[in-house]
């Protein structure tokens, strides 16, 4: 007994590992302001900011989902980060993606250590029209957004957010790994177990 309960302690103790340095900011779209078929509603960035790995979910109206061939393209700018590229931009374009059906969900990952400076509570835009470029920047503006192919001028577009003025703040996103969420229930299994036994003991 004395095992397990070491075991249910070990699990909320991942459960804690396993949350720290999870942060995530959010874009949100508005519907209906969309130049072709697929109507982008919302980014989630999650990010790890002891490793700098990332992930960035995208979701779709229901009624505009991605469908065929369309291009995730992303620049997200943290001037509370460092408002040079390195640490403040983080860049994940070109993302070109062939569907079999339309979908309303859509995930790309990667690695980048400029993320290992982006803390709790900083400021991040997708638009150099909310928090401006960085000062060592080789480009004059940039968007966030998908594409539908073909590309043809921005035609067939959906960028967010909308207004383009605005940004988000980074908050915690805890997101416990399967692994976790085991240890977790086995803690909780100990726990029951060594009360169960208590009483038993006391009743006798």
């Amino acid at each position: 007994m004395k095992q397990l309960l070491l075991a249910g302690l070990l699990s909320f103790g991942l459960l804690s590992s396993a949350e720290a340095g999870m942060l995530s900011v959010t874009f949100d779209d508005a519907t209906g302001d969309q130049s072709g078929p697929t109507d982008l509603i919302s980014v989630v960035l999650t990010f790890d900011n002891t490793t700098g790995d990332y992930s960035i979910k995208a979701t779709a109206d229901a009624a505009n989902p991605f469908r065929d061939t369309v291009r995730l393209n992303y620049h997200f700018y943290n001037p509370d980060a460092g408002t040079t590229v390195t640490p403040g931009m983080l860049t994940d374009n070109l993302n070109d993606i062939t569907l079999a059906a339309p979908v309303t969900m859509l995930t790309v990952s990667g690695t980048n250590t400029n993320l290992t400076s982006w803390e709790l509570g900083d400021r991040v835009a997708p638009d150099s029209a909310a928090l401006g470029i960085p000062t060592d920047a080789t480009f004059s503006v940039f968007h966030s957004g998908v594409f539908n192919f073909p590309l043809m001028s921005g035609s067939g577009s959906d960028f967010f957010p909308s207004p383009f003025d605005t940004y988000s703040v980074v908050e915690t996103a805890l997101v416990p790994e399967p692994s976790t969420f085991a240890l977790l229930a086995i803690g909780g299994i100990a726990v029951i177990g060594y009360s169960c036994r208590r009483k038993r003991r006391q009743a006798a």
